[in-house]
């Protein structure tokens, strides 16, 4: 994939939509320095670069141009985006960034139908060329969601976010 879609997909990651805004929320176990609701310091979550993953960033004051290099070096290029197709590359980066690069290299495999061993070589990628692999993918990360002790709280939001991520995401397969 270019380096195009990289940048529409960080675009759509960083709206207000999905990851724009700054969030304090105490409860927010990533919203703290120790990556545990009320322990350490509590510096909030920027364009989903949170206090847990980034303990020493000034959260607050993130700018666009420091994330962007964060995006990449530490999810798009780990998660294999830039190898994956238009539409499976943005489901697959949101998935690395809100549920982590592990998980979403577990629940790509698992959507493929391939054997999961959090790596992501030339049987994954030929899988993941598969029509369904976007919904098959979004129903991964709406399991794994629905699985977090942290549901009842989370749930309702991170469901909308799956699903307008993959809107988002039929649209670039268009």
């Amino acid at each position: 994939m270019s380096d195009s879609s990289f940048v529409k997909c960080l675009a759509f990651l960083t709206s207000s939509v999905i990851e724009g805004g700054y969030s304090s929320d105490p409860k927010d176990p990533g919203n703290w320095t120790s990556g545990v609701a009320g322990v350490g310091e509590m510096k909030g979550t920027k364009y989903g670069i949170s206090a847990a993953s980034y303990p020493d960033l000034d959260i607050k004051n993130l700018t666009l141009d420091k994330v962007g290099p964060l995006y990449r070096n530490d999810f798009w290029v780990p998660a294999s985006c830039g190898a994956l197709s238009a539409g499976v590359d943005a489901m697959m980066f949101d998935a690395a960034v809100n549920q982590g690069v592990k998980a979403a290299k577990i629940m790509l495999q698992r959507a493929c139908h391939v054997f999961v061993d959090e790596e992501i070589g030339p049987k994954t990628l030929l899988a993941a060329q598969s029509l369904s692999t976007l919904r098959d993918l979004a129903v991964e990360r709406q399991l794994r969601y629905a699985h977090s002790k942290n549901f009842d709280v989370y749930g309702d939001g991170w469901l909308t976010r799956v699903m307008r991520v993959y809107e988002f995401a039929r649209g670039l397969q268009s």
